[in-house]
């Protein structure tokens, strides 16, 4: 599912529509002025976003085999995944996957330390990092990395 969703993000990134959700994120009468279908491109976009978080939910489900509102929409879940992005980089592709790999090593790596004497000491940690990482690093380890291999290349 992970190599699925990266597939269909570079094939986003690199066709049509991604140019006409620009265009529409500036300025819509603009962008209809042009030719573009502004609802139907929103509405494309929104489907495929529904068809891939509907297939990963019934994954996560068959794999934990019970959810519930907490398990899936809780505070630390939350926390993790906007942690993992913005750790990683939101607009690279391998951003979250580094973030997530972050994340999960730091929350291992508190459980095993801490144990049950600190239960929920990784979300304060987690937020902590969080405004640090907005901060000083604002396109996350990846694009920050992508950026100055950029300049560096570039030089």
């Amino acid at each position: 599912m992970w190599g699925v969703g990266l597939f269909i993000r570079y094939r986003v990134d690199r066709s049509m529509l991604r140019y006409a959700l620009e265009a529409i994120a500036e300025d819509e009468d603009a962008a209809a002025a042009t030719g573009v279908f502004v609802t139907w491109e929103k509405l494309k976009i929104t489907l495929l976003s529904a068809a891939m978080t509907g297939f990963a939910g019934a994954l996560y489900c068959q794999y934990q085999m019970f959810i519930s509102p907490d398990t899936v929409s809780g505070i630390s879940v939350s926390l993790q995944m906007v942690f993992a992005s913005v750790v990683g980089g939101i607009y690279v592709l391998l951003g979250p996957t580094v973030g997530a790999f972050i994340t999960i090593l730091l929350a291992e790596s508190l459980r095993i330390f801490f144990g049950t004497g600190a239960v929920g000491w990784d979300n304060i940690i987690y937020g902590t990092l969080l405004v640090v990482f907005i901060i000083f690093l604002p396109q996350g380890l990846v694009g920050s990395l992508q950026a100055k291999f950029a300049r560096s290349g570039a030089a």
